[in-house]
């Protein structure tokens, strides 16, 4: 991030770059990929789900998240 801005990461999936920050539910967040209709984690905040989503990534050949969190 540079200067308070987001840098959200393109899609794990499709490595699509139409990926967004969207309003899920009141208080409730996550990334989507305009691409491929592929969501990422849900959290309370737009910042943690942009962390959660820049954060994942799959096991190669398989589709397969790997989970760091924590």
């Amino acid at each position: 991030m540079t200067n308070g801005e987001s840098m959200i990461a393109p899609c794990p999936f499709c490595a699509g770059v139409r990926t967004e920050v969207v309003e899920i539910d009141v208080g409730k967040w996550m990334v989507e990929c305009r691409d491929c209709q592929t969501t990422g984690p849900i959290d309370n905040s737009p910042g943690l789900a942009e962390e959660r989503w820049n954060d994942r990534q799959l096991y190669p050949g398989t589709g397969r998240e790997i989970r760091r969190y924590g």
